[in-house]
């Protein structure tokens, strides 16, 4: 059985980086005391690149 491939679109607004993304994370509790520090390293390598 052949499989498709995967096909991933974005559009250009998310990706251009003169367009930021605003996020607000609510609440520290479990999940989101773990997508904290996540989302700072995911800010820092995208600054990086």
């Amino acid at each position: 059985m052949n499989t498709p491939k995967a096909i991933h679109c974005t559009d250009n607004y998310l990706i251009n980086p003169t367009n930021p993304i605003n996020l607000n994370l609510i609440g520290a509790g479990g999940t989101g005391s773990r997508m904290l520090p996540e989302l700072a390293r995911m800010n820092h390598s995208l600054v990086a690149l």
